[in-house]
């Protein structure tokens, strides 16, 4: 299961909507708030949380990573989602590559 979180409100990666994410970044930045996502993997071979760089208090404990969760990584890093001004279309795009990866 792949849950995505932007501040409070949290969806289903099966049910999220592409506008919906898009928004709740674009209304947060236009508000001149801070955009917290977390992407919480709970997959056979893939259990971790991401989250962006504005998150608080988001993680677990650190531990050594499967040659899956490295992969997953990679490509949060690949989208720049390690960054503070991170773009929308660059955490949807991991999302997709997400489901392919798994």
């Amino acid at each position: 299961m792949i849950t995505i979180k932007i501040d409070t409100v949290e969806q289903q990666f099966d049910d999220f909507d592409e506008s919906w994410v898009l928004q709740q970044i674009n209304r947060r930045r236009h508000e001149g708030d801070p955009v917290c996502v977390v992407v919480k993997i709970d997959e056979p071979n893939v259990k971790m949380i991401l989250a962006t760089k504005e998150c608080r208090n988001a993680g677990g404990a650190a531990r050594t990573l499967t040659r899956e969760e490295e992969k997953v990584v990679e490509r949060w890093r690949k989208h720049r989602l390690d960054e503070p001004d991170f773009a929308g279309g660059e955490l949807l795009a991991f999302l997709k590559q997400l489901s392919r990866l798994l």
